[in-house]
């Protein structure tokens, strides 16, 4: 039974992946972020979850939340700043 929710939950966080980078690709940031904003409830520590939420928020220009979840990301994966054109860990 556990493995069962197991497997609905990342079915569901795939599914959500799926429309949140989708709507970040047809510049649809505000959706995306709301869609995010509800996954990393049940999925705070996700980094790919994290990093389309930071990119969500950079492009609506709401660079304290963008900052945020930057930081939140790199402490979930340090090196993953090396991955960021122009970023560097906090």
């Amino acid at each position: 039974m556990e493995e069962d929710k197991l497997n609905i939950d990342e079915t569901v966080l795939s599914v959500d992946l799926s429309e949140a980078t989708e709507a970040v690709k047809e510049a649809r940031f505000e959706d995306a972020l709301n869609l995010l904003s509800i996954v990393l409830k049940d999925h705070p520590d996700n980094i790919d979850v994290l990093y389309l939420a930071a990119v969500s928020s950079r492009y609506l220009k709401k660079f304290d939340e963008s900052k945020k979840y930057i930081e939140h990301l790199f402490v979930q994966c340090p090196r993953y700043g090396t991955c960021l054109p122009g970023v560097g860990p906090p």
